[in-house]
């Protein structure tokens, strides 16, 4: 097996895994989807600042799951963020996010960090 062989293999191998990553993310998020609806609910009964990504996707089920649970992640870690140009995503959002109890947020951010190595696995 030449170089150019074992790269391609190793490639196929990496996309091979990402994709089966994927599909665990997408079986974790079916199972927890009762959880993030609740949170979703809660946070739009407050009227709470929602990205407009996570808006549109959160009425699409497990698809796209990585583009629903980032914007919660980002409050969680306390990322400052822009919802519009010069407007920051107030405060209550976070602290929303931030007292929730850990069960309710530690499987978007197991889920988040299995997201992040299959992307990785591909580039």
């Amino acid at each position: 097996m030449n170089k150019v062989d074992f790269f391609l293999h190793l490639a196929f191998l990496l996309i091979l895994f990402s994709l089966i990553m994927q599909v665990f993310s997408y079986c974790i998020f079916k199972k927890n989807e009762r959880k993030y609806v609740e949170l979703i609910s809660e946070f739009r009964r407050r009227d709470l600042d929602l990205d407009i990504v996570t808006n549109i996707y959160s009425f699409w089920g497990p698809l796209f799951n990585a583009n629903k649970i980032v914007y919660f992640i980002d409050l969680y870690n306390g990322k400052e963020m822009k919802l519009a140009k010069g407007k920051p995503v107030s405060k209550n959002a976070y602290n929303f996010i931030q007292s929730q109890p850990k069960e309710n947020i530690s499987w978007m951010l197991r889920l988040h960090n299995l997201n992040l190595i299959s992307f990785f696995c591909c580039f």
